[in-house]
């Protein structure tokens, strides 16, 4: 059932569907920021909620121009796909610091991704996909331990003296 959600500004009618979803996506990225804000990382639960948001919007926008061009038109809608994974790898890219042998953001950069997959789900409609990656990935993320491999050359003076 479509509703006005916007036609005050008489923009297209959406669906109380489309709504759910944007809302789910949301609400799952916002599960997966909750953590990365709460561990002090950089990208918290605004940037989490944004990308997931950001990909459904992008999902539901190629499902709707898949609904409403003319048959004539060919259109792929994993090409929105791609888009938005293409995109996630630059945002990704720009969380990751490398410092002599420390890498600092991986977790971060990918926590972004799947927060992008997520949202990706949500628009799809495959809520429960989209919730019990949530779960993994927050439960990857809260309760795994932190591996930190120092390199022989990077360990601090005052470290290799108490050795």
């Amino acid at each position: 059932m479509d509703v006005g959600c916007l036609s005050i500004f008489g923009i297209e009618q959406c669906s109380w569907d489309e709504i759910v979803k944007l809302l789910a996506a949301c609400f799952l990225g916002g599960i997966l920021g909750m953590e990365r804000e709460l561990t002090r990382h950089p990208a918290g639960l605004r940037t989490h909620i944004l990308v997931s948001l950001g990909s459904a919007a992008v999902m539901l926008m190629a499902y709707y121009l898949l609904r409403t061009l003319n048959s004539d038109v060919k259109f792929d809608p994993g090409r929105a796909i791609q888009g938005i994974i293409t995109g996630m790898g630059f945002i990704g890219a720009g969380a990751i610091m490398k410092e002599g042998y420390n890498i600092h953001g991986i977790t971060t950069a990918a926590s972004l991704w799947v927060a992008s997959a997520v949202g990706m789900l949500a628009a799809s409609g495959a809520y429960g996909i989209a919730v019990f990656t949530t779960l993994l990935a927050t439960a990857a993320m809260a309760f795994s331990p932190r591996t930190i491999v120092k390199h022989p050359d990077n360990i601090d003076s005052n470290e290799s003296k108490s050795s």
